[in-house]
């Protein structure tokens, strides 16, 4: 999903600053974005591991919204995965 996203981290990175910050008593809070385009099971699963290996740190997870004018959202309209509502007031049927 990383490199859908196009983050530019890789999963070893993330894991050491973490570390980083718990060795340096930093308190860290992960906020985790699910449902995205192409998500699998297999990568929520490997979301769920990625907790595990942290120790379960404090979480939140939040569901992905194509926001438009985003490039996910000109993704998900492009493979049809969407369809944008002609008004904002709209937004929340679609």
């Amino acid at each position: 999903m990383l490199d859908f996203l196009h983050k530019g981290i890789s999963l070893e990175t993330m894991e050491r600053t973490f570390w980083l910050l718990v060795k340096r008593r930093i308190r860290v809070l992960i906020y985790i974005m699910y449902g995205f385009p192409t998500e699998t099971a297999a990568d929520f699963r490997q979301t769920h591991d990625l907790l595990k290996r942290l120790d379960y740190p404090p979480y939140l997870y939040s569901r992905f919204v194509p926001f438009p004018g985003s490039t996910l959202s000109d993704y998900c309209v492009s493979y049809g995965l969407i369809t944008l509502p002609q008004r904002l007031a709209a937004w929340p049927e679609s």
